[in-house]
């Protein structure tokens, strides 16, 4: 497995990987919705849906290796994406609707910026727990 590697030991080098498979995820995701006809409104919505799912996943159990199940850490991690994705569809409209950038690119950019918010925000509320080991 992946967190077996020497690369992998550190929960940040962790999130990094996951990082970027997320965004991959997204930014795929993103532009096959943007050039397949979607607004980038729903373009978003489609992408959040996806990289929710594989973030979720690949942060539980590889990044934090969480094993426990909580209802309310789902709810958290949900609501994490809640708040990222509204700042993320306010940005998006500033720089499409207002300042008439592509909504193809504004999204490259957005996405970027909404990945390293959510390594502190995941860090410091989803996935907190007193009782478990901490992530080396």
């Amino acid at each position: 497995m992946l967190d077996k590697l020497t690369f992998f030991r550190d929960v940040k080098v962790r999130f990094v990987f996951v990082g970027i498979l997320n965004t991959a995820v997204g930014y795929i995701v993103y532009t096959i919705c943007i050039f397949g006809g979607m607004i980038y409104q729903i373009a978003l919505l489609v992408t959040y849906i996806f990289g929710i799912a594989n973030s979720y996943l690949w942060n539980k159990y590889f990044t934090f290796q969480v094993r426990q199940a909580s209802f309310a850490e789902v709810l958290r991690f949900i609501s994490v994406y809640a708040v990222i994705y509204g700042v993320n569809i306010l940005i998006l409209h500033v720089c499409v609707d207002i300042m008439k950038f592509s909504a193809y690119y504004s999204g490259i950019g957005v996405l970027s910026l909404t990945t390293l918010a959510s390594y502190f925000a995941h860090k410091k509320i989803s996935f907190r727990y007193k009782h478990a080991p901490k992530a080396k």
